[in-house]
């Protein structure tokens, strides 16, 4: 497998993602960059959607993207630390996404706690990222966790109904939880 692997399986992955949020939902994402899921959830399921990140270099072509697809009303980027995520955010929400991020937080029980107390009852998690022993593992030269200690992160931080596929041959894990 190629490092384009996974930009090929983005399409994919961003189909089952915006199946499983539905329609008509408050979704926010941490660690968005370029707020890529975000326009799109917006674009193809009218989500009101809120994009976060530690780094906010990529936000303008984010809102260029979104003016383009007529969805800038639906689409917010704002810069933040995950860990200060009910400090600054007013509102609760129905989903939190995040792609490829769990392995890098400083402190992932802190920010899932944070994502739990933005979310509403019953809201709900997914969390995609690369498992111990990807093919990621090889390219990048990253540690990540495995399925095991992603779900334990997760228990600890509260989450219920805690679950996991994996995709694209083992090479994606695709979680999911409830608050």
């Amino acid at each position: 497998m190629a490092k384009n692997f996974y930009e090929r399986y983005e399409p994919t992955l961003f189909s089952r993602i915006a199946r499983d949020v539905g329609k008509n939902r408050n979704v926010i994402e941490i660690g968005c960059g370029d707020c890529r899921l975000c326009n799109h959830l917006a674009r193809k399921n009218g989500c009101t959607t809120v994009g976060i990140d530690i780094n906010d270099v990529d936000f303008s072509r984010a809102r260029v993207e979104s003016r383009r697809l007529h969805i800038s009303h639906l689409v917010e980027c704002i810069k933040v630390d995950a860990e200060k995520l009910s400090r600054i955010l007013n509102k609760k929400f129905d989903f939190c996404l995040s792609l490829y991020v769990l392995h890098e937080l400083r402190n992932p029980i802190k920010v899932l706690k944070e994502v739990r107390a933005i979310l509403k009852e019953k809201g709900k998690v997914i969390f995609v990222d690369f498992p111990e022993g990807s093919l990621a593992e090889q390219l990048w030269d990253e540690k990540y966790y495995s399925v095991k200690e992603m779900k334990t992160l997760f228990k600890r931080a509260g989450f219920k109904k805690i679950g996991h596929q994996l995709l694209a041959r083992k090479q994606l894990v695709y979680l999911t939880a409830l608050r």
